[in-house]
């Protein structure tokens, strides 16, 4: 098994917690692509993780991975099981209920983890107010936690949705550096401006300096040339 060396989501989630910080909405949308797209990658082989949970996804230098494949299995269609298997606080309610575990399933515990990655909690079961957060990402969050499974997003959608997210928060953030560059440009010519004025002044204040020295040197001149012819 790889070594992920930043823990597991809970980690992250009580690490905020300790040090009194919120996770920004780009690191929650990068971790459902992350999560997601190993969902879909899962979901193509026919396998269901079945225990999806804070404790079971790991960092590893900023990136969400799935681990504990324990209760994993190749997803038959009517299959039961002889418990329910799952994180309690992650259990789908169709499966709390005895309903066998679908894909559906798992799109619920993940977005069990993603609503504590916003409220820094435990999903209480019902979806609450969480203030600082896009109505996009409310939405989708919720849409993950509906009853009914089939009304959920697939893993799919998800990573549609999340990578949409991203780019426009990429382009955002370059748009944001092109600004900063333009108006650098703006502020570098304005001083090269002002530079060049007060150097113009300056020369002025110089010039005219010079010419009111020589107009008293002039006046010196002539006040000694009258003293001369006075005493004449």
């Amino acid at each position: 098994m790889e070594y992920c060396n930043g823990g597991t989501l809970k980690d992250f989630i009580d690490g905020a917690v300790k040090n009194s910080f919120s996770i920004s909405e780009e690191v929650i949308w990068a971790s459902m692509s992350d999560v997601s797209n190993a969902l879909v990658h899962l979901h193509a082989q026919d396998v269901c993780h079945r225990d999806l949970s804070w404790n079971n996804i790991l960092l590893h230098d900023g990136l969400l991975k799935i681990t504990d494949f324990g209760l994993s299995n190749i997803l038959q269609e009517g299959d039961a099981h002889s418990r329910t298997p799952g994180t309690p606080g992650f259990i789908a309610p169709e499966v709390g209920q005895g309903t066998p575990c679908t894909f559906s399933s798992d799109v619920y515990s993940l977005g069990c983890c993603i609503y504590a990655m916003m409220a820094l909690r435990r999903y209480p079961g019902h979806m609450e107010n969480l203030p600082g957060f896009s109505e996009d990402l409310t939405r989708l969050v919720a849409s993950m936690l509906l009853q009914n499974p089939r009304d959920r997003p697939a893993p799919r959608q998800l990573v549609q949705q999340a990578t949409q997210k991203i780019n426009l928060a990429h382009q955002e953030l370059v748009n944001s550096i092109r600004m900063d560059e333009e108006k650098l440009k703006i502020d570098t010519e304005a001083h090269r401006l002002l530079k060049l004025q007060v150097e113009r002044m300056q020369t002025e204040v110089t010039i005219q300096a010079q010419v009111l020295q020589a107009r008293r040197d002039e006046l010196n001149r002539k006040r000694q040339h009258y003293y001369y012819l006075s005493e004449d």
